[in-house]
């Protein structure tokens, strides 16, 4: 097997080490899927090794099967080396042995996301837990144990004494694990645990899948969470051949249990271990990799590597300082045209790169002006997304109460405890009634006279359910007629009444509370459009949400400019990337750095940076929309961080004046800001630290009001832990978190 022409000299050593355990430490763009496969096809080659004895585990099904096409290439489509995914991996071991954990067959069910919230309902309405814990709360509770490898019975004893209803979560906990051993179900946690449990406690059948996979690789180890890295550990422990590849300064999931102390501390848990670094990049110019080295370097919790590159030249990395989020926007729209004319790039050659998917919306509606083609990456496009059509349901239950479909929604989102049987039932009874009284009555009309003419279209027990919504309903439209309401302080009022932040942040999951910060974008949106007289009223509103044109899809045109969360383009790159809004507050999140999490944040940009293969350019605007209306912003720390590499190209159109500065003082402005945002103090009111102390009450802007339960840390930098109630426990640094004290 020739391996030295398509190899450089650190790639070649690494792959032909194919004894014992061995760590790849491989930076962005460095050719890491290529080393790995070209070490299985030496291992099967070379070393004569079975390929059935080779085992490759990867996390998507995208990466299991770019890497199958890569094997099959280099050994024949008949090779039987086993890719998989984690998930995919342990599903084929319960398949075969989920017996011996006592459950009856192997044929066992997975449980969706909906199958599990119908059997905690039940389980929370058993147990008379309905107004103590919300469905969200439990689900999450339970997802954190299992990604911890936790047992309810061990859960219990991890957060008895941080947690004040440790006893109702492990009561939940115990029924839910009944619940699925009895219908002989798992869920999509249980795959990773089940299987650690196995190999725990079957010696004897742990060592038949030692036997069978003599060779182990993992791609990706840095994402990884504590169950998946226990499994390793056991599968490798008798011919101890480990070989995982993968770079902490790309770990960005650790929101949903991925450990990165799994990479960092690798070579205290397995001996005599062997660390490669791969840190050249075959993917982007100098100058980018100059950029990403800059910032990922102020990260403490790492390995130390530096990414270098043997191309010569480069556009050098731009960073621009626009006027307002419109005007930033505007500028790089503009420029993608002017660098598909000057170039020739086509739209599929660039990315718009966002922290968080409420950015986007200033972004489609500059592309839709050019009339430039895009694809959301992950998502779909702003008006269309889920939670912005449940907000928009409400509003067309205001303007038009016959809207049933509309009703329905509302009905169902947010959760009120009215279920699809409960529906079902009001409609067959309009059916009825409309047909024995030659009438036409609506869902609207059942539902406003549940407590009187039509009390008989559904059971008592969720009559009071119906009656709460119908309450909540007239609350409604008494705020839309009162004299002189605004149109965006009716969105506002509708949002607040129908609990949209209380649902969505009883979850602490990021998904959910970009959902929040999307419905807040929506509420911003309103009043821009009100402010440049787009629209007046209710009825302008409603055209305006129903004219959004339908999603094409993707395959249909596949020359589109991309907009995507940074989550969403890990392991992609792009020509040309714009890493936009990247300003203090945006990115990093204000929750990373009250959180704690501001490495990972930095992570974040660095994956963001290293998307680019030609040309990178970073923006921030000087002011933005926000929640509370038009905000002053200032550049993230990470543009501070990288700009002794970055030319500063800034445009401050001042707009009231219709007006631009002169280039110099454009230049002194944003270099002014820099400093300003450089010299500022860490913490806004040094003096509440000494206040700080367990059983303190505080208030957080997101969360409400909590408790703090316990204080680690240093005295100078207190780690707070606190319980907000529905919202879970949360952990904050002191010295960033912005709490008031009650």
């Amino acid at each position: 097997m020739k391996i030295d022409k398509v190899l450089n000299d650190v790639q070649n050593q690494i792959v032909q080490d194919t004894e014992g355990v061995v760590l790849v430490l491989a930076g962005a763009g460095s050719g890491k899927t290529r080393v790995l496969t070209h070490r299985v096809a030496y291992l099967v080659e070379e070393k004569l090794v079975p390929s059935h004895n080779i085992l490759a585990i990867t996390f998507t099904n995208k990466a299991t099967n770019e890497m199958k096409l890569r094997l099959d290439k280099q050994l024949g489509e008949d090779h039987k080396v086993f890719v998989s995914t984690f998930h995919s991996l342990c599903a084929y071991i319960l398949r075969n042995d989920i017996t011996n954990l006592g459950y009856a067959r192997n044929t066992f069910t997975i449980y969706d996301e909906t199958d599990q919230k119908r059997v905690i309902k039940r389980i929370l309405t058993t147990l008379g837990y309905d107004g103590d814990i919300t469905e969200k709360e439990a689900l999450r509770e339970i997802a954190t144990a299992k990604q911890l490898g936790l047992t309810p019975d061990q859960y219990y004893v991890f957060i008895k004494g941080q947690n004040k209803k440790a006893d109702k979560i492990y009561k939940i906990y115990s029924a839910y694990e009944l619940h699925l051993m009895n219908d002989n179900c798992l869920d999509f946690d249980d795959l990773l645990l089940k299987t650690k449990a196995l190999f725990e406690n079957f010696p004897d059948i742990l060592e038949r899948y030692q036997d069978w996979f003599r060779y182990i690789h993992v791609d990706e180890f840095q994402d990884t969470n504590p169950v998946q890295f226990r499994i390793i550990e056991l599968l490798q422990g008798k011919h101890k051949n480990l070989f995982v590849v993968g770079d902490d300064d790309q770990s960005i999931y650790g929101w949903r249990g991925a450990e990165i102390d799994n990479i960092l501390d690798f070579d205290k848990h397995f001996e005599n271990v062997k660390i490669y670094k791969l840190e050249q990049n075959y993917r982007s110019t100098k100058p980018i990799i100059d950029v990403a080295n800059n910032i990922i370097k102020n990260n403490v919790h790492r390995r130390e590597k530096v990414l270098f590159t043997e191309q010569k030249g480069g556009a050098e990395v731009l960073f621009n300082g626009l006027f307002s989020d419109k005007e930033e926007a505007r500028w790089v729209v503009d420029r993608i045209s002017n660098l598909k004319f000057k170039y020739g790039y086509r739209n599929s050659d660039f990315a718009i790169l966002v922290r968080k998917s409420s950015i986007s919306r200033n972004f489609e509606d500059a592309l839709n002006q050019y009339t430039m083609p895009y694809k959301l990456m992950g998502g779909t496009r702003f008006l269309d997304r889920a939670e912005i059509k449940d907000v928009a349901s409400y509003l067309n239950v205001l303007h038009n109460p016959q809207d049933g479909q509309s009703l329905i929604r509302a009905m169902r989102t947010p959760s009120k405890g009215i279920g699809e049987v409960t529906i079902t039932k009001m409609l067959d009874y309009a059916d009825k009634y409309n047909r024995a009284n030659n009438a036409n009555i609506t869902l609207h009309d059942i539902v406003f006279g549940i407590d009187n003419e039509h009390a008989e279209a559904i059971s008592s027990r969720v009559a009071n359910k119906v009656l709460e919504f119908k309450m909540m309903l007239m609350d409604m439209q008494d705020k839309k007629l009162e004299e002189g309401i605004s149109l965006d302080s009716l969105v506002k009022f509708v949002i607040e009444r129908a609990k949209f932040k209380e649902a969505l942040l009883s979850s602490s999951s990021e998904e959910d509370i970009s959902r929040w910060e999307n419905i807040q974008e929506f509420i911003v949106l309103v009043r821009e459009l009100i402010a440049n007289k787009t629209i007046v009223t209710l009825d302008d509103l409603i055209q305006r949400l129903s004219l959004v044109p339908e999603n094409k899809d993707e395959l249909t045109d596949l020359d589109q400019v991309t907009i995507a969360t940074v989550h969403a383009v890990k392991g992609l790159e792009f020509k040309v990337v714009f890493i936009v809004a990247c300003e203090t507050n945006v990115f990093p999140s204000v929750l990373s750095v009250e959180e704690g999490r501001l490495e990972e944040e930095r992570r974040l940009m660095y994956v963001a940076a290293t998307r680019a293969k030609e040309r990178l350019l970073i923006t921030w605007a000087g002011s933005r929309w926000g929640f509370s209306g038009m905000e002053r912003a200032t550049p993230s720390r990470f543009v501070l961080e990288a700009q002794n590499r970055v030319i500063i190209e800034s445009h401050f159109a001042v707009e009231e004046e219709g007006m631009e500065l002169p280039t110099t003082l454009m230049e002194n402005r944003a270099k002014q800001i820099i400093a300003q945002v450089k010299s500022a103090p860490k913490i806004a009111d040094k003096e509440k630290l000494g206040k700080y102390a367990k059983g303190v009450r505080v208030k957080h802007r997101l969360y409400g009001e909590g408790e703090i339960i316990l204080i680690t840390g240093s005295d100078s930098a207190p780690l707070l832990t606190i319980d907000f109630g529905d919202f879970g426990i949360k952990k904050f640094d002191a010295l960033v978190a912005k709490l008031d004290i009650i």
